[in-house]
């Protein structure tokens, strides 16, 4: 699994976490020092999973839309290339533009209740 520790004031140091290895801040480390775990989801592809160092320890799971549409076209064995938040190459656009346009708010809330 891949985590990213935020130290100060937004900068990310990124880590695999290994056997045996602790990822708790050590002694006298930086305030505000969180660890957020990439989540690989079925439908979604990569999530980030943000929860707050602080009280009252909200959350906040972050998707992007182009791993899921990257998911879905891959159900219906569109051939395309992508990038990291692009699609390069796709030979059906239309079909492309259907598929993004069919996500909706009830999608979003499936996820977040997972």
């Amino acid at each position: 699994m891949l985590f990213h520790t935020v130290v100060g004031s937004g900068r990310f140091c990124s880590h695999r976490e290994q056997e045996g290895q602790s990822l708790a801040p050590a002694a006298g480390s930086a305030l505000g020092r969180s660890v957020q775990p990439y989540l690989n989801n079925r439908h979604w592809g990569r999530m980030l999973v943000r929860v707050s160092p602080y009280f009252p320890f909200s959350a906040r799971v972050c998707l992007n839309q182009h791993h899921w549409l990257a998911r879905r076209m891959q159900q219906e064995n569109i051939d395309f290339q992508q990038t990291t938040n692009a699609f390069l190459r796709c030979p059906d656009p239309q079909r492309l533009q259907e598929l993004a346009d069919s996500l909706t708010a009830h999608d979003l809330l499936v996820c977040g209740r997972k």
